[in-house]
């Protein structure tokens, strides 16, 4: 028997199902989903025949059904440009965002950024990165569409 009733506090196997899907977008771990898949499948008759019950797992069903947008963000927290970048990644209610990021020196992982310049945020979603940029208003953009 599996506890599948969201109260006041999320069952753990909606917790555990959310998580593991943001740990598999983060780290593209496929093992990660396939048990989610599962979960799912163990699952199903319950959310067609009384989904009100689970409404965590729901949002687990929701972020399985639209793939995450991803940003990127570069370089060391400390400027203004990067918090700025920072803020405007979580200025945007996006339920299904995952926001990660890179300190320190990464120029040199990247073409064509000289040394020293600011921080940059890539933007992705699905399986495929857009242009980059080092401007929050584009951020926001990105994630408002």
């Amino acid at each position: 028997f599996k506890e599948d009733y969201d109260g006041a506090e999320p069952s753990g196997n909606s917790l555990a199902m959310l998580a593991l899907q943001k740990l598999a977008a983060i780290c593209g771990r496929e093992d990660y989903q396939k048990t989610v898949e599962k979960c799912f499948e163990a699952f199903a008759e319950r959310l067609d025949q009384l989904p009100q019950a689970l409404p965590f797992m729901l949002l687990a069903l929701d972020y399985r059904l639209e793939p995450p947008r991803r940003i990127v963000i570069c370089g060391d927290c400390a400027p203004e440009e990067t918090r700025q970048l920072i803020h405007a990644a979580h200025s945007v209610y996006q339920p299904n965002k995952v926001v990660l990021g890179a300190e320190g020196a990464y120029d040199s992982f990247v073409a064509g950024l000289p040394a020293g310049k600011s921080s940059i945020a890539y933007l992705c979603d699905g399986r495929a990165c857009h242009e980059s940029s080092r401007d929050p208003a584009v951020v926001r953009r990105f994630l408002q569409s």
